[in-house]
């Protein structure tokens, strides 16, 4: 006999959430962010490998600094952007940062490159990039079941990928080692305004 108990509760979770970019400065209890990471290391994971973690941030400044170093790449990037298209394009990068006034960020961190690269001396038929395509896919899983975790303790979120163009930047700062990239950066705290 079916149980839909579990997917009326998922289903519930799921149509709740909404991309929230403004919080409350209300902390994230401890035992709350143990509960989300919980949650976050059964995320599926390709060939089985846990070669990822997840870098909290909850000291505002890091916070602040973490936004400057995105708006400086993102200026850098941009500059080489056609004229026509430089209003559309800050607009949009105004999300890549839109986590400043969260009380904790939850960054999934992977190692780009898997072990199949040693595997080969050449890769005619792609088995390298579908390896690095499936450990990307991977930490996107690892993001989701982090938010959908947050969620269902009645938190909010918003998956932050835009601040993924200044990866390098980040992992620098933050001191993590540097074979790795930032898969997202998770805002977690309560909306700033009901829902």
């Amino acid at each position: 006999m079916k149980n839909n108990l579990l997917f009326d509760s998922l289903k519930t979770i799921a149509h709740k959430r909404k991309s929230i970019r403004h919080f409350k400065t209300e902390k994230i209890p401890r035992e709350d962010v143990e509960k989300i990471m919980e949650i976050a290391k059964t995320s599926p994971y390709a060939g089985g490998r846990k070669d990822w973690e997840i870098i909290l941030v909850d000291d505002l400044n890091t916070i602040n600094i973490l936004k400057d170093i995105i708006k400086k790449k993102i200026e850098l990037v941009y500059t080489g952007a056609k004229n026509e298209f430089r209003q559309m394009l800050d607009d949009y990068a105004k999300y890549f940062y839109s986590f400043e006034t969260a009380p904790l960020l939850m960054i999934p961190v992977y190692k780009p490159r898997g072990g199949l690269v040693h595997a080969f001396e050449s890769d005619p038929y792609g088995a390298i990039k579908l390896d690095e395509e499936g450990i990307i896919k991977s930490i996107a899983c690892v993001a989701m079941m982090t938010i959908l975790a947050a969620e269902s303790l009645g938190y909010n979120t918003c998956f932050v990928h835009g601040a993924c163009i200044a990866s390098d930047e980040i992992v620098s700062h933050l001191n993590i080692k540097k074979n790795k990239k930032i898969g997202a950066i998770i805002p977690v705290g309560y909306a700033q305004e009901a829902l």
